[in-house]
Order: C-alpha cells, then structure tokens, then sequence
C-alpha cells in the first residue's frame, strides 16, 4: 500500500537559484527540498511518490499529501544493486547491448534516465527470480503490462528503441525463449506523435535515420539481425471496430477477432507473442462499467475504450507478450471517477519525472514572473491563470473584432510577460558575455492556434514584450514561432536570437545539450 506522509512542498514555491544539480548522466544525487522558506538543496535521491489533486470548489487543486509509490521505490532499489553487481542472470545479448549502451567512452551515452528505464524493463524480465521475491505488480488486463514514466523532453522513443532492440535481437538469437518478442506494436495518441515515430529518429529499423543507426543501438556484430524484427506504428484509431456504412445493404455482422487482428496489424503478418510500446500511454485506461461520462469527457472516454479493446481483441487472437506504457503522466483522468481518478496506474514500474529532469538538466526550466509589487495580499502573478482564465477567448472567436476579448486576457498578462522577456534579455546578455554558444529559449505556448497567433503578432510584429522579439527586415533579427498545444501540432521554439550564427547553434550530442541548451530556458 502507498505510503500517506505529510509533504513539505508549498504550491508556487519559487527559487533564483540554479535549479539544476545533478549530473544527467548519473543516478541524482541530491534534490531540492520545498519546505518552508526558500527550497534547498538535500543530499539523497527524491523518493518516488506523487501528491494528489482533490476537487474543491468545482476547482482542482493540489493537496499536501504526498503518496509514496512503494513498488517503485522497492524496484528502483533492487535495479540499483543488480546494476552494481553486473546485471546477472541476463543473457549474452543482454550484456552485450549494456556494454555498448553504457560505455563511458561512447558519444551518444543515454541518460540515467533513459537508462533506468530500460534497466527496469530488463530486470523484470531476466532478473533471478529470488532477486524479484515480493514484487508483485497490479494487473488488469490478461496481458501483462508495465507503465514507464518518462519527463517529456526526457527521451522516451530512444528507450523504446532501446526496449525494442533489447527484445527482439534477444528473440532472433534464440527462438525458443519466450520471455521475448520479435514483433512490435506501437500505438501512437495521434497523427502528429505516429508522424514523429516513423520519421527521423523514428523506430522503423529500415529507415536509415532510425533511432537505432542515429544512436548507435545495434551492436556491429548483430547490424544484420535487427532487419529481422517486425515494426508496425499505427494510431489508436485504427483499433476501432470495423462498421458497416448506415445505408450498405449488405450486413457483414461483426468482425472475428482473426478478421480484426489481421486488418489491423497487417504489417506483423502472422506473428503470435507481440510486444505492444503505447506512446502517450496515459489516454489507454479502461474505462469503468457504467461510467457516467460528462460531454467534456466523451472524447477521452472513446479514445480509451478504443485503445484497450482493440487490444484486448488482438491478445486473444495473436497473444501479447507484455504491453510497456511510455508517458510523462501515467495516471488515470479525471473522467474515470472515483478514487482513480487523478491517480497514477497501478502498474508504474519507473519513474524519473518533470522536477527530477528539471535537476538533471533534461528539460527546459519553468519560469514564472515573481515582481508583482502592486501590493495584494496574494500576489497575483504567483497564480497568474486565476485572474486570466475568464479573460481567455473561447475557440471561433472572430480575432478582427475590436471588441475581441483577447485584448482584456493581453492587457492581463502583458506586465507578467515583459518580466519574462526582460529575464530573457538578461541572461542572453550574459551568456554573450561569456562565450557561451547556445542562446536561451524563450517559449510560449497557447491554448489555441488563433491566440497563438495574436500572440506572435503582440510579441515578434509590434515588439510589446520588448523590443529583443521585434522581428524586422534585417537576416540577424530572431525568428519568433509561437505554437498551439493543440494535441495535433508540434510546439515549436523561437528560434536563435541576433548576434548567434546559426553555424553556431548546430546540434551537439546528448552531452554537451545537458551543459548547454538544456541548462536554461524560460517558459510562459
């Protein structure tokens, strides 16, 4: 059972101080404690835990109780010990791929995190048994299935390449063991994240900018085997049911789960034992029986009940092996209601998340603006959305209109903005005064692609955040992109500010991006 303990976190806590302190490519060492007072900086590894949201008001807020996770806590512990003593009980394959993942000398050398991650995954697999006594991890399906949380930016295709590779030229190499698979199924949330999963850096062993050729995965001795491994990346639609038209006049009943398996998976011809990676993991739950879904939540509920049925039906005609769930937030939605609701998935099994990625230097650093002197008993920007979400335009808005509401939601954050560009400004400064050759980053992401495009106009045309964005003729002036989070596009960064080269900003390995652009960025 989870751990219930007082947490010492205090929501909006904030720090001036470098947060990050640990070595990307190490297990943390130390983590920043949000007490009391101003956070500080403790020696020790941050537990793996989460701190529950509660509804209050028709409001979600954070509570202050922080729930351990203690199967991860225990799994973490026993990967650590076996990492020190060699990883026995692997096999060849395996020790193979480790040495040449985790050679100190290499270039491309994956983060802990990554590393972890695919440690956690191979222990349960191959680990002695007697090194796995009392780990027993929470089932739902006829599958086996683990949840592997990963901060977004933290790298999760390379540890799905990764968990790939490690499979299926285990599998090639003996046929006869069926703790692998040599066949994989990977479902993507949408077009956008299946578009970027085979693509470059993809996960198509055929494609020559592959995760695998880009990071170097395949060992040269089995080069010629990871040809041999089937890969099909589909999106969760393609799960559903087939349907005959409302107006066919031939009725066809419903499709056998042979039929279904074979439209759906055709890429994997035959194969039995499947590997199944979900991408974006958290939308495939299975939805309670008879859930009362609110309309909001219509949407999500579809798409889960989707994703897992269509799952479902494959295992029963082809037999998956294990389904491994990659996401940044492997938890149940709110729509699934109950206790569930707002909760991680019984059956995480890694967790390396945002504030950990935040300290090892992964991912960009969230700022807020914190010079609010107007004198309130709460300052308003330390919870600035409180004040602007009723100023927020709804979608269709006609932009043109004098009256649009977008000019009172500008006017609200405008002062908090400018603190943010002028923090921009001055660490650019900075960082030109000492040589550096990476910029930092400015990001901005909105709700809504017209908003996001009022926004370019308020910041990069009429320069009202300050006149650092002003995009003008000149070829030295920084290039402004300001993207929806809509689900279907990819946010974009600004891009490099004046007085850098672009020759100067080429991409570097996983390394020297920890020391440099990944040290600082500013997010609104």
């Amino acid at each position: 059972m989870p751990d219930h303990t007082k947490a010492d976190a205090q929501v909006g806590q904030v720090t001036d101080q470098n947060p990050i302190i640990n070595d990307p490519f190490a297990e943390p060492t130390r983590h920043w404690h949000f007490g009391d007072g101003a956070p500080v900086i403790q020696d020790g590894r941050r537990v793996a835990g989460y701190i529950p949201p509660m509804v209050k008001g028709g409001q979600l807020q954070i509570t202050d109780d922080l729930v351990t996770l203690d199967q991860v806590n225990r799994i973490r512990e026993r990967v650590r010990e076996w990492r020190e003593v060699g990883y026995p009980g692997t096999t060849q394959v395996t020790k193979t791929l480790f040495e040449h993942w985790f050679d100190n000398e290499r270039e491309l050398q994956p983060f802990f995190a990554q590393r972890e991650a695919i440690e956690t995954i191979t222990w349960l697999t191959e680990a002695p048994p007697d090194k796995r006594v009392g780990i027993a991890i929470t089932q739902y399906e006829a599958y086996e299935r683990w949840a592997v949380k990963l901060a977004t930016g933290a790298g999760k295709t390379l540890v799905m390449g990764m968990s790939m590779a490690w499979s299926g030229l285990n599998k090639v190499a003996n046929r006869q063991d069926r703790r692998f698979a040599d066949a994989f199924l990977i479902i993507a949330p949408n077009l956008t994240v299946k578009d970027r999963l085979i693509g470059d850096d993809g996960l198509l062993p055929s494609d020559p900018n592959s995760v695998f050729e880009r990071f170097d995965l395949i060992p040269g001795q089995y080069a010629g085997l990871i040809g041999q491994i089937k890969v099909q990346v589909i999106n969760w639609h393609q799960l559903s049911p087939r349907e005959d038209p409302k107006r066919s006049v031939l009725r066809r009943g419903r499709e056998s789960d042979t039929a279904f398996a074979r439209r759906v998976i055709a890429d994997l011809g035959t194969k039995k034992r499947i590997m199944v990676l979900n991408d974006e993991a958290h939308h495939a739950w299975r939805p309670p029986p008879n859930l009362k879904v609110k309309a909001a939540e219509k949407e999500d509920v579809l798409e889960a009940t989707v994703w897992i049925n269509g799952l479902e039906r494959i295992h029963r005609d082809r037999d998956i092996l294990r389904c491994v769930d990659y996401s940044a937030t492997p938890m149940y939605p709110g729509a699934v209601g109950g206790e569930k609701a707002w909760r991680p998935f019984e059956w995480v099994v890694s967790d390396f998340g945002l504030v950990d990625a935040i300290e090892a230097g992964l991912v960009k650093v969230p700022r807020i603006p914190t010079d609010d002197d107007a004198g309130a008993s709460i300052p308003k920007y330390r919870n600035l959305w409180e004040h602007v979400k009723k100023a927020v335009p709804k979608r269709g808005d006609d932009v043109d209109d004098a009256s649009h509401p977008l000019i009172e939601y500008l006017s609200e954050i405008d002062g908090p903005l400018k603190q943010l560009a002028g923090a921009w400004s001055e660490t650019y400064e900075s960082w030109i005064d000492a040589e550096r050759p990476v910029p930092p980053v400015m990001i901005v992401v909105c709700n809504e692609t017209k908003m996001a495009e009022m926004l370019e106009i308020h910041i990069a045309r009429r320069g009202d955040a300050g006149p650092w964005f002003l995009m003008t003729a000149r070829a030295n002036t920084p290039s402004v992109s300001i993207p929806s989070c809509s689900p279907m596009r990819r946010p974009a960064l600004t891009e490099s500010p004046h007085r850098i080269k672009p020759s100067d900003c080429e991409r570097s390995s996983p390394r020297s991006a920890s020391r440099a652009s990944l040290e600082q960025g500013y997010g609104a």
